[in-house]
C-alpha cells in the first residue's frame, strides 16, 4: 500500500478537478467563482486582543509581530496595538480620580467600583434584562514589606521618605 504525501495527494485533488472541468465545461464559471470567493472571517473585538496579550504575557513587538505575521497569511483578526492600547485605557478610572505622588499613587475606592461595575454590566449587557436585582461581591486585601533595597531614590524631604518599606492594597471582583 503506498502511502500519499501531501504534494501528491494536492496533485492528485487538482488533476481530478481538471479531469471534472474537462468533461463539465459548462461548470468553469461557478468553480472559478468558488476559486475566488475569499474565505470571511471576524476579527476579535480590542477587548479580546487586549485579554490575549494579557494573558498570553505578550509584549508590544511580540503582539505587533504575531499581528503582522497573520496579516501577510491573510488572516485580518487582530487589532491594531494601538487600538489594544485604548482598549486597555478604557479600564483605569477618570485621571482625576487617580492621585500620584512622589510616594503615594492612590485610587479612590468609589471609582474603582463604578469602573468594575462599568465593565462587567457591559460584557453582559445582553442578558441585563433577566435580572432585576444585582450584587457586586468583592475582596480587598493589605501587603506589605520591610527592609526592601534601598535604590538611593533622592525625594524633595529627605527626613520623612523611605523607599526601603512598602505598603499595598489590592482590590478584585470576587463573585458576580
Amino acid at each position: 500500500m503506498q502511502v500519499w504525501t501531501s504534494e501528491k495527494t494536492k496533485k492528485c485533488e487538482f488533476l481530478s478537478g481538471i479531469d471534472y472541468l474537462i468533461k463539465n465545461p459548462s461548470e468553469a464559471g461557478r468553480i472559478r467563482a468558488c476559486c475566488e470567493e475569499k474565505i470571511q472571517t471576524s476579527s476579535f473585538s480590542k477587548e479580546k486582543c487586549l485579554a490575549m496579550l494579557l494573558s498570553l504575557n505578550l509584549s508590544k513587538s511580540q503582539y505587533i509581530h504575531l499581528r503582522e505575521n497573520s496579516i501577510e497569511n491573510g488572516i485580518h483578526q487582530w487589532q491594531s496595538y494601538y487600538q489594544v492600547q485604548h482598549a486597555k485605557l478604557e479600564c483605569y478610572p477618570p485621571k482625576d480620580k487617580i492621585t500620584i505622588t512622589e510616594t503615594v499613587a492612590s485610587i479612590e475606592l468609589q471609582a474603582v467600583l463604578d469602573m468594575t461595575t462599568i465593565r462587567l454590566l457591559s460584557l453582559y449587557e445582553d442578558k441585563l434584562h433577566l435580572y432585576t436585582n444585582l450584587k457586586l461581591i468583592c475582596k480587598w486585601g493589605f501587603d506589605g514589606a520591610s527592609n526592601q533595597s534601598t535604590y538611593k531614590q533622592k525625594f524633595r524631604d529627605n527626613s520623612q521618605c523611605d523607599d526601603s518599606c512598602i505598603f499595598m492594597t489590592s482590590f478584585v471582583q470576587y463573585n458576580w
